[in-house]
């Protein structure tokens, strides 16, 4: 690496003014709610416990009620909740993969797995993640973005005052709940709440952004690109804090290994074809760059600054009333969320530069759901390219891949194959 310090220490320059970007984000961050107890609601109805026992559609979720003891402790009693129940084909699906149940097993051999009393703390933590503590019916969920949370019934942890949140929205036509499209909607409203039916089931998140990202071997530049960036920063000042500080919303746009090392290829490969004009030596450095693996971004080959500006370009973000930090990465946004039309995002970058567009979102809807999902950057690589339009400029990524929808406690992310440049 010595003949690469020797001839690139100055290779790459800020894409953008950073200094500014994330100096502190320990305010106006959207939290998980605090634990409430929901109001006693005179009965006008009979109660959803008593529906759902009558409901052979979802008589899988009134076992599981029952089996954790939710069907008296919740579904029995006075409040105000809005339950998303799973159908029997949703529950049957779950059960399938977590106890290799063979497809077309009579009911009873499901019903047995949710009363194994093993499985009781796993599934009511399970059912706790589709209650929230408030009543909802569609007419009322918002159709803007970001969304609004809602605290659920299911405890971020046990001596922590927080609830982990849902995510109800409402678009054209469809009503979701995180990114999963409600079927059933009102499909019952009574003395103690509203349920909504919905074809698969809600699983809460085990970890943090961080934990999770962690646990994803196809993202160690990544990684190593928080690291660079966090450097001489403290606290929530920090990336690697934010993706790891649970009471909070985020979207992070996580470039894969492959995705970084074209980066780095083309960054030096042009750098080193304009300064001698031979492709030999040129294809020969940038090779050995991509070789040092992610320790590169941790070089003097790179400046603290543009790795931060390009990790910030890849947190979502939206204004608030934070002098300071006006844009906050307080966005949880499933891809059901964006808009059909193309549209711009903010991201930490617009703390920096303020009138930066941001990342250009284009879902590709089939029905319900996002079949594809592109981010497109402002920037092009290599330079001279055509923005939004031109592939090495984007990122397209589908369910096919398993990159959409990524959920931790405190966020989604999404795995994407390009490195989006600011500019």
């Amino acid at each position: 690496m010595k003949s690469l310090k020797m001839n690139f220490k100055i290779l790459l320059v800020p894409i953008v003014a950073v200094s500014a970007i994330l100096t502190s984000c320990n305010k106006d961050l959207e939290s998980f709610a605090e634990l409430t107890t929901p109001p006693v609601v005179p009965p006008t109805g009979i109660t959803m416990a008593a529906y759902l026992d009558g409901d052979a559609n979802y008589s899988l979720f009134d076992t599981a009620l029952k089996a954790t003891g939710l069907h008296a402790a919740i579904f029995s009693q006075p409040g105000a909740y809005t339950v998303y129940a799973p159908s029997n084909t949703a529950i049957k699906t779950v059960l399938g993969a977590l106890f290799s149940i063979p497809g077309g097993s009579p009911d009873a051999v499901y019903e047995g797995a949710l009363k194994n009393p093993a499985f009781k703390s796993t599934l009511t933590s399970i059912v706790l993640y589709h209650i929230m503590v408030t009543k909802q019916p569609v007419a009322n969920f918002s159709t803007v973005f970001p969304n609004k949370s809602y605290s659920s019934a299911l405890p971020l942890d046990p001596v922590v005052p927080f609830r982990m949140n849902l995510f109800p929205s409402a678009r054209t036509g469809v009503n979701y709940v995180n990114n999963i499209p409600i079927t059933a909607p009102d499909l019952f409203s009574g003395s103690n709440g509203v349920i909504h039916g919905i074809p698969a089931m809600l699983l809460p998140a085990s970890g943090t952004l961080k934990t999770t990202i962690a646990g994803e071997s196809s993202l160690s530049y990544f990684r190593a690109a928080v690291a660079r960036a966090d450097s001489g920063s403290v606290g929530l000042s920090k990336f690697d804090s934010l993706l790891n500080y649970a009471p909070t919303n985020m979207t992070v746009l996580a470039p894969n290994d492959n995705a970084f090392k074209a980066l780095i290829y083309n960054l030096v490969y042009g750098k080193v074809f304009l300064a001698t004009g031979d492709a030999t030596i040129a294809n020969a450095q940038a090779n050995g760059a991509v070789a040092a693996g992610p320790a590169f971004l941790g070089t003097n080959n790179v400046t603290t600054e543009l790795v931060k500006g390009i990790v910030a370009y890849h947190l979502l973000a939206s204004l608030t009333t934070d002098t300071k930090t006006p844009y906050q990465p307080n966005i949880r946004a499933f891809s059901v969320n964006f808009s059909a039309t193309p549209s711009f995002i903010k991201t930490l970058v617009n703390n920096g530069v303020p009138v930066h567009p941001g990342v250009m979102v284009q879902p590709t809807f089939t029905g319900p759901v996002v079949s594809s999902l592109k981010f497109s950057g402002l920037g092009t690589f290599p330079p001279g390219g055509t923005a939004f339009s031109d592939p090495p400029a984007s990122a397209l990524i589908s369910p096919t891949t398993g990159s959409l929808d990524r959920t931790g406690v405190n966020g989604v992310y999404y795995v994407i194959d390009k490195v989006l440049l600011p500019q």
